[in-house]
């Protein structure tokens, strides 16, 4: 006996007339006790397949989240210096002046000054970070950024904004 059973003659003729056999629509709707323990051995290895799965998912996602978290507390407990500058000394400057004597302090700044516009808007960066990782970060958005990447951004660094418009 084969698992499917095929029953080959469907209709029965009378004549030019073909009618259909109805003897098939008799047979008992349960399923065949061996095509009930195919499928209930599919289902048990669909089940352990879905566990795998969903487990070695479930260990990423924490995995991630441990490594993101050593990260955050890796860059938030790094010592860092600001080098505040001593904004008195720079009333009277310029704007070039400003970047001159920034640059000249050995400050790594990263000039967020749209074109054409006057003024400044200098972010000095923590001594870890290049201006080419910066302008990338900051093109994402601070709050693009994930939670690593900002405090790495962020822990050490300030900001510098001179604004010259009269507003009396």
């Amino acid at each position: 006996m084969s698992l499917f059973h095929r029953h080959t003659d469907y209709s029965i003729e009378q004549g030019n007339i073909r009618y259909m056999d109805g003897s098939s629509l008799l047979r008992p709707m349960d399923m065949p006790r061996s095509q009930q323990i195919v499928m209930a051995v599919f289902v048990v290895i669909a089940v352990i397949i879905g566990v795998r799965l969903a487990a070695g998912a479930i260990t990423a996602v924490n995995d991630s989240n441990t490594q993101n978290k050593a990260s955050v507390e890796e860059n938030l407990s790094r010592t860092v210096s600001y080098n505040l500058p001593v904004l008195t000394q720079m009333a009277d400057m310029d704007d070039q002046a400003i970047l001159d004597s920034l640059s000249a302090a050995g400050y790594t700044v990263y000039n967020r000054t749209a074109e054409g516009t006057a003024g400044l808007d200098l972010v000095k960066l923590p001594e870890d970070v290049t201006v080419a990782d910066a302008a990338a970060m900051y093109a994402k958005g601070v709050g693009g950024l994930s939670a690593s990447q900002a405090a790495l951004l962020l822990n050490g660094s300030w900001t510098l904004t001179v604004d010259r418009s009269d507003t009396l």
